[in-house]
């Protein structure tokens, strides 16, 4: 700040002294500034009566002019020699002016958090979910996957396919498919009673699995659900080599899969009702 300064009244300088220069000069040679015509006058006696403006002794008196400029220089100097203690007291100012301007924005901050916490109860989002209406009746939706006819899945490798695709072990000792914590759809054992002794998996042996969505169920849309287990069931087909069959035990056509969504679709339209909830 103190250099800024400097470098203005250096700056300063210069131009007065510039200025005084060029009107020295011009006073001395500049005769374009002065009416020309009274150089010419025809009359003598007017011009010795007319001093022409512009050539009184004030102007051409050079040692004056410069005892002018060095008093001028050294009023300056000294203002540049102040500069410092001018300084420190437009800082002494400055501090406090902005000592209030401090106070109010803390005093501004401090509001602003109060009114942050404080904020005003807003209402709840509405959010419309679809749920199954009450009396909705049960439907069950099955598919096989089967071996090959003749042979028989091993339990190591049939476990670690189940596991491999996401099916974990779960309540009534089968298998579930599990998004947020909800069964999606579930696995079961082709042969009675349908559960899986996981202390005998090196032994078991089984021709199949079959893999079930039951509706209603808590989420609320089986035509979702369905395309999914369709996707898993797949996957779990081409993992064991095995063959993907319908509830009959047939292979499951591009037509069989139209005719389970359709009809997947008739019951979501019948008994699937939007709700308003709030959020």
């Amino acid at each position: 700040m103190d250099s800024l300064l400097l470098v203005l009244v250096v700056i300063g300088v210069i131009m007065i002294l510039a200025g005084l220069a060029r009107m020295r000069s011009k006073r001395r040679y500049g005769w374009d500034d002065i009416d020309h015509s009274v150089l010419f006058s025809k009359n003598e006696h007017d011009l010795d009566e007319k001093p022409i403006s512009g050539t009184s002794s004030e102007v051409y008196n050079e040692p004056q002019l410069d005892m002018e400029l060095e008093r001028l220089s050294g009023l300056i100097v000294d203002e540049v020699d102040s500069a410092p203690s001018i300084m420190n007291a437009f800082d002494e100012q400055l501090s406090t002016e902005t000592e209030p301007s401090s106070k109010n924005e803390n005093r501004s901050r401090s509001i602003l958090s109060k009114l942050r916490k404080t904020k005003p109860d807003q209402k709840e989002a509405a959010v419309e979910v679809k749920r199954y209406k009450e009396g909705a009746p049960n439907l069950v939706i099955v598919l096989n996957v089967m071996a090959p006819k003749g042979q028989q899945f091993l339990g190591p490798a049939l476990i670690e396919a189940i596991n491999n695709v996401g099916f974990s072990f779960g309540e009534m000792d089968i298998f579930h498919f599990q998004k947020n914590n909800e069964s999606l759809f579930s696995l079961v054992n082709m042969v009675k009673p349908g559960s899986f002794d996981m202390s005998a998996v090196e032994s078991m042996m089984t021709p199949g699995v079959s893999i079930f969505i039951q509706i209603p169920n808590q989420t609320h849309k089986g035509t979702d659900i369905f395309e999914h287990m369709l996707s898993t069931t797949s996957r779990l087909t081409e993992i064991m080599g095995a063959e993907l069959k319908d509830e009959h035990r047939c292979v499951l056509t591009n037509s069989a899969i139209d005719h389970v969504r359709q009809q997947i679709a008739e019951y979501d339209c019948k008994w699937l009702n939007a709700t308003t909830e709030t959020a």
